[in-house]
């Protein structure tokens, strides 16, 4: 896959551990040229989907204060249109 089918994408990386986003980051950097953004729970990754727009977002699914599940639900019902993963 070539880095260029990804140009200008803004994804969005939701992970509590930071030594598993890092290693989230790290990996997609490596393989795709974007614009990455992160966040450590469900919370600052709703309000940031809330302020911007982001082409993917990656969550964990068992995290604090907000779960993935919870953030998925959330968005939907907010009418934000970012594709999870």
């Amino acid at each position: 896959m070539r880095k260029t089918v990804f140009k200008n994408m803004k994804i969005l990386i939701v992970e509590d551990c930071p030594i598993l986003r890092g290693l989230v980051v790290h990996y997609i950097e490596d393989c795709v040229d974007c614009s990455i953004d992160q966040a450590e729970d469900g919370s600052k990754a709703l309000a940031m989907l809330s302020e911007g727009s982001y082409d993917l977002c990656f969550t964990d699914h068992r995290m604090p204060i907000k779960t993935g599940k919870e953030l998925i639900l959330e968005a939907h019902l907010k009418g934000i249109k970012t594709p999870f993963s």
